[in-house]
């Protein structure tokens, strides 16, 4: 009988040490969120620009929560916050707010506030060098509302690219570099300025040119690296 008590009470404190464990682990705590250095990464793709015209943009971050949002001729600098698997950019006064939702290193959902639409977006690292110099690309420009498309190749060095038709591309033309992956050149007597980003491997491109009216005109092209 008094094995049987003994018996009976280490079981007992067996099944409240069991259910202690499964408290803890199933409590309303949880472990902090991982740190995630944002100066590492960015994010791109398109933002529809006209109906029928997606042009490429890049989120560049820096240090002390800011932003920029970069699509060629234009730019904004944003907020940014990363709490609960949501990463949060506002434009501040009114304008556009991204919250992107991010699970490990990728982005699963985006909603937005305000009237910028991106069309597609995706999470990379940053590289250590510039990802564009030594780099030969090949594809096509084809500007919006015609069906024309005009072969390019396009080279680059760490701050200067060139481009060709045929021939190889002699890098001639200036441009400033942006976080390793992407970067802007103004050319021409009107202004022209070509941007470019890396997205997925692929080099996206977008050429804005105005004419003597102040026009503006915007070519579009994907180019592989060869």
């Amino acid at each position: 009988m008094e094995k049987l008590k003994t018996l009976t009470a280490a079981l007992s404190l067996v099944a409240l040490l069991i259910a202690f464990n499964a408290c803890k682990k199933g409590g309303s705590g949880s472990e902090p969120e991982q740190s995630i250095n944002w100066t590492d990464y960015y994010i791109a793709g398109k933002v529809v620009f006209q109906p029928g015209t997606n042009v490429p943009y890049v989120i560049t971050f820096k240090p002390n929560a800011q932003a920029v949002i970069q699509w060629g001729d234009g730019s904004e600098n944003a907020n940014y916050t990363f709490q609960n698997g949501s990463l949060k950019l506002d434009l501040g006064g009114g304008g556009d707010v991204f919250n992107f939702k991010i699970e490990g290193e990728a982005i699963t959902d985006l909603t937005t506030q305000g009237e910028t639409e991106l069309a597609s977006y995706t999470l990379e690292k940053v590289p250590a060098q510039n990802a564009l110099a030594g780099a030969v690309y090949s594809g096509s420009f084809r500007t919006a509302g015609s069906p024309l498309m005009v072969l390019s190749k396009l080279k680059f060095t760490e701050n200067k690219y060139g481009e060709s038709t045929l021939n190889e591309p002699v890098p001639n033309k200036d441009y400033t570099p942006i976080q390793h992956v992407a970067g802007t050149g103004v050319s021409g007597s009107n202004g022209t300025i070509t941007f470019f980003v890396l997205i997925a491997g692929k080099l996206e491109a977008a050429r804005y040119t105005h004419d003597v009216n102040g026009l503006k005109t915007i070519a579009t092209g994907t180019f592989t690296k060869q």
